[in-house]
């Protein structure tokens, strides 16, 4: 045989065994994973994907001033984990869809303005009116490294909301789509 037929051979080979097991290797769906996969709103029709509350209308209309945010950061180290647990207020009270927040490190005795960025994460979640958002994330080993690794006390973290989608004055009526996203950690 000449080596080009065999390569081919053995191409085809690799490739038939890799489907055989990616196939072979998909977990079972139990009835209540379909069920939550139904339940969950969905995005072009495909089941258990989470829209983004930005694309499911909010009744209403914006409010007359500008939504302003307050943002508690709290260092969360149990379990040997790495999370930053974020408190999320508005100063008016308003409701407020989709919230991106940038996050920064601050060294001990450093100013404010030497803060340096760590990440910007996105809040697929809604703020009720006259209400605490409470949410959280866990660093990276990247951005542990960032920050020498040591996160550091309540002290060291600021955060700040870059954008919102929409607001209203008063929590939308319960027929809402927008209720059925999760709101859990």
């Amino acid at each position: 045989m000449k080596p080009r037929l065999i390569i081919l051979i053995v191409v085809l080979v690799v490739v038939a065994v890799v489907a055989g097991v990616k196939m072979t290797s998909q977990p079972e769906e139990t009835d209540e994973v379909i069920e939550a996969q139904n339940l969950a709103p969905t995005v072009e029709g495909q089941p258990g994907i989470k829209k983004p509350l930005d694309q499911i209308p909010l009744p209403g209309n914006e409010p007359p001033e500008k939504p302003s945010f307050d943002v508690d950061v709290k260092v969360d180290l149990a379990e040997g984990k790495h999370r930053l647990r974020f408190y999320i207020t508005e100063e008016h009270g308003y409701f407020v869809e989709t919230l991106r927040m940038n996050l920064y490190y601050l060294e001990d005795e450093a100013e404010q303005d030497e803060a340096m960025f760590v990440t910007e994460l996105f809040i697929n979640r809604y703020l009720r009116a006259n209400d605490t958002l409470e949410y959280y994330t866990e660093l990276t080993p990247v951005e542990m490294n960032m920050i020498g690794g040591d996160m550091g006390t309540d002290d060291n973290w600021l955060a700040q909301i870059i954008y919102h989608h929409a607001a209203r004055e008063q929590d939308p009526d319960p027929s809402w789509e927008g209720y059925k996203t999760d709101q859990g950690d």
